[in-house]
């Protein structure tokens, strides 16, 4: 298990099949990880959270 940081402002999370995705300010899918590796997500700034 790991953390997950987030600390660009203009990305947004999203949560799709036990997946977070994390897409920046254009919604270019910039990461995806598997919800079962991430025991801890630390968000900074103005990110967006969807579900």
């Amino acid at each position: 298990m790991s953390d997950l940081f987030v600390q660009r402002s203009n990305y947004s999370l999203s949560l799709s099949n036990h997946k977070i995705i994390v897409k920046n300010g254009q919604g270019q899918i910039v990461k995806e990880i598997s919800i079962h590796l991430v025991e801890n997500l630390l968000i900074f700034g103005q990110v967006q959270v969807t579900t």
